[in-house]
């Protein structure tokens, strides 16, 4: 019985120590200085890495969703967001982006994504500005259909008329610690639209501040090439687009479309959508001609942009002398001819020789726009300048000719005289405005009778009409020298 109770008595003790012995340790938890609290949990090594895995942002972003989705709705590519695993389809523009690349000038970006080959995609492309800003988050005049205006789409890529820099490039700066790009960047990417106010810039986008800009295609900048999730991706890369011809002239029409098929070389569009005359149909590139009753001035063969004025235009054939104002160097569509500037036989008193000599010397050794193949011309290039009187005009009734060996002063016919009953100080008898003196030529008269001097063809602007000299004649005569165009 004693061992009985004293077993009992045992039990009681060991039950109520156990019990005060949890509730000591509930209570010391309960007054633990705040410092302390840690080392009773210690931090998962990998935590601060895993914080990084998003940034400096310290906000919630949907974006962020490692949940599993349907192969069928994200085309079997992991859904884009800011863990940046690419490439990845971001289905609210249905495009396709690929990794980041390290940097480089625009030539190099074109380049690069035309031959990148990723995700089992080779059709990749550099994206435009339109492209590009459906990447942008959390600042809206930048994203798509933002108060930025600079957009391909719209074709607004000027800066002098698009770019507005509140909205472009303001509008978001103060913001702190947020992340712009969809994709988790936080640096200066291309786009491949061209500013049209500029030969060398192209607009970029820089997510890490944010802002909407532009660089010279010298500079270096990284890269996200994309593609339409629509795409084939095949291999070749093959990309084409139905573009309209521009540069039309006036009084002119396309010749045979004025759409075209181009495509995409890596570089550039092909071909190109810039017009030019061709009176050959074609739908594959873009032509023109000119429309009834017009011509097409082939002056661009000598035109040069600091030289002159000349350009080429549909226009009609009394107004087809373009001139050069600075080296007074004239085209003349017509015949084909250059001529040089008008200059004074007082050029050719030298040494006391023949002055018509030194006239051919003078053309013979002239150096002139460029070229020094010019000769002294002879009468029938003389009569491819006169206008307004049709019987001394090329093949006019005039038989005065080196090209049909009619160069005798005897049976000449009567509309050699030329308009010498309407004579003109103006010049109208001249394409080139010649006007009063004659101008020599290179070809010699046959005479009747025997003379120890040579007489030589010219011709006389006042009267539109030829006129035989002494050879050593310095009374008015004037020297224009001529060339024929390639």
């Amino acid at each position: 019985m004693q061992k009985l109770l004293l077993l009992l008595i045992t039990l009681i003790f060991l039950t109520v120590s156990c019990g005060s012995s949890k509730k000591t340790e509930n209570n010391d938890a309960d007054i633990l200085p705040d410092e302390d609290i840690g080392s009773i949990d210690e931090p998962d090594d990998n935590d601060e890495e895993n914080d990084n895995d998003t940034g400096s942002n310290v906000e919630d972003d949907v974006e962020i969703d490692d949940t599993e989705t349907d192969d069928a709705e994200t085309h079997g590519l992991p859904k884009c967001s800011l863990q940046g695993k690419a490439p990845c389809y971001d289905p609210s523009s249905e495009l396709v982006w690929s990794s980041l690349s390290t940097y480089m000038t625009h030539d190099d970006a074109v380049i690069y994504c035309y031959n990148l080959e990723e995700g089992g995609f080779a059709d990749w492309h550099l994206p435009d500005i339109d492209e590009l800003r459906t990447l942008v988050r959390k600042c809206t005049p930048l994203e798509t259909g933002g108060k930025c205006r600079i957009s391909e789409k719209e074709e607004c890529l000027s800066r002098e008329n698009c770019y507005d820099e509140d909205a472009c490039a303001e509008a978001c700066s103060g913001k702190q610690d947020v992340i712009f790009s969809k994709l988790n960047d936080n640096v200066e990417l291309w786009s491949n639209s061209k500013r049209t106010d500029s030969t060398d810039q192209f607009w970029t986008i820089m997510f890490h501040i944010p802002e909407i800009y532009y660089e010279y295609d010298s500079y270096k900048m990284y890269v996200r090439c994309t593609r339409s999730v629509h795409s084939s991706g095949e291999s070749e890369g093959v990309e084409t687009r139905t573009a309209e011809c521009t540069g039309l002239p006036e009084n002119a029409q396309w010749n045979t479309v004025s759409s075209i098929t181009q495509t995409w070389s890596g570089i550039e569009w092909e071909p190109d959508t810039a017009g030019v005359f061709n009176e050959e149909a074609t739908t594959e590139n873009c032509r023109f001609k000119c429309i009834d009753s017009y011509f097409w001035m082939i002056w661009d063969i000598f035109y040069n942009q600091e030289r002159g004025e000349c350009v080429p235009e549909c226009g009609k054939t009394s107004a087809s002398v373009c001139v050069y104002p600075e080296t007074r160097i004239f085209y003349d569509k017509d015949s084909g001819m250059l001529w040089s500037a008008q200059t004074d036989e007082s050029v050719y008193i030298q040494n006391n020789g023949t002055r018509w000599e030194n006239a051919v010397a003078y053309c013979e050794n002239l150096v002139a726009g460029g070229y020094d193949d010019w000769h002294l011309p002879n009468i029938d290039e003389l009569r491819t300048l006169v206008r307004n009187c049709p019987g001394t005009e090329t093949g006019g009734a005039c038989n005065i000719s080196e090209v049909n060996g009619e160069l005798s002063d005897t049976d000449i016919k009567e509309e050699c005289a030329g308009c010498a009953a309407d004579k003109d100080y103006t010049g109208k008898y001249s394409r080139l405005g010649d006007r009063q003196f004659t101008l020599w030529s290179s070809s010699i008269a046959e005479r009747t009778y025997v003379s120890s001097d040579r007489f030589i063809w010219g011709f006389d602007f006042y009267r539109a009409g030829p006129s035989m000299s002494n050879e050593n004649f310095g009374g008015g005569f004037y020297v224009r020298c001529t060339r024929k165009a390639e």
